[in-house]
């Protein structure tokens, strides 16, 4: 069980939110390719999900991981060069898989 700023939760609903979170970054890219109106709408909607993830979510407040990915999704935002986008989605990518590693991995 994963303690959250409610009540515990199933540690498999975490694990579920972080592979959401990834379709959610992934969302990223074609927006960005095609220029999309909403693409700031929708990353600025990311970041207040996941900045609010922060406070109920206990551990990962003070994972600098997390907080890496908010800080790359707040420049993306901005950002026009579509071949820094993908790196710094794909490097977003990277990092939800380290922490799906980290606080979900079956240690033996």
């Amino acid at each position: 069980m994963i303690t959250t700023k409610y009540n515990p939760i199933p540690d498999e609903l975490c694990e579920n939110y972080f592979n959401i979170l990834i379709n959610r970054l992934y969302k990223i890219l074609p927006l960005k390719e095609e220029y999309s109106p909403t693409v700031s709408v929708y990353i600025e909607s990311l970041l207040s999900e996941m900045t609010g993830g922060q406070d109920v979510i206990l551990f990962i407040r003070n994972d600098g991981q997390y907080l890496s990915i908010i800080n790359s999704l707040e420049y993306i935002k901005d950002c026009e060069d579509i071949s820094i986008c993908k790196r710094e989605i794909f490097r977003c990518i990277r990092i939800v898989g380290t922490l799906k590693r980290k606080y979900f991995e079956v240690k033996e």
